[in-house]
Order: structure tokens, then sequence, then C-alpha cells
């Protein structure tokens, strides 16, 4: 038996893989490369949802703001999408988003206590 794999397999999954001797081929990532035209439409129509978003979270952002001030306004942000985009899924159309200051704004995954403070300790 003869299979590939892409070089970002898991580890624990190439270990498993090991004993047929796997083919190494990045043909998904290179496949990735390209777009069609409903691909770079969904891509535009995600960044304007973004910007929208990050505009309502900057309006929402000031010193001494709750974390929670700017996650409602993930509200706003599904709402539009729910008015706007037919197709939407309501099972993979995830908007979350807050703000909150350093040094855990530092963090990329970090997620504070909602009630925690805009304020540098």
């Amino acid at each position: 038996m003869r299979i590939g794999v892409e070089p970002g397999v898991r580890h624990e999954i190439a270990i498993e893989l090991s004993a047929y001797v796997p083919r190494v081929e990045p043909l998904v990532e290179e496949l990735r490369l390209v777009k069609s035209e409903i691909e770079i439409a969904m891509i535009r129509r995600a960044a304007q949802y973004a910007d929208f978003a990050v505009e309502r979270l900057l309006a929402a952002s000031y010193f001494g703001a709750s974390v929670a001030e700017g996650f409602a306004e993930t509200r706003a942000v599904t709402a539009r999408i729910i008015r706007e985009v037919n197709d939407w899924e309501p099972l993979t159309t995830k908007v979350t988003m807050a703000t909150w200051a350093a040094p855990r704004s530092a963090m990329l995954h970090s997620v504070p206590d909602l009630n925690e403070l805009h304020i540098l300790r």
C-alpha cells in the first residue's frame, strides 16, 4: 500500500503511519495557493466584516473600559452578518472580539475576566 501525507501532518499521525513509509508531498498546500473567484469573494466579504468589527471594537475601547464593553460589540457585528448575508451559517458563523490592556494584550490567546478594566497596573 502506498500513501501520501502533507508536510504539516500532526506528529502523532506521522508516527502511526510510519510503518507504511508515507510519501510526503505538499499537494494540498499548493492547491490552497490558488483561489477561485468564489473563494476570493468570500475572503473579501470576510475582510469587510472584520473591518467593521475592528471599527466597532475601537469605538468601544477607552481607558478604564471593561473587557465586557468590547465583547458586547460582538452582537452588533453578528447582527449585521445575519441581516446582510443570505447564506450565513448559524453553526459556523462565529464572531468573538474583545480588547484588553497590556500586558495581557501581548498574549494572543489569553482571555481575561470580562469584568477586567483597561487600566495599567
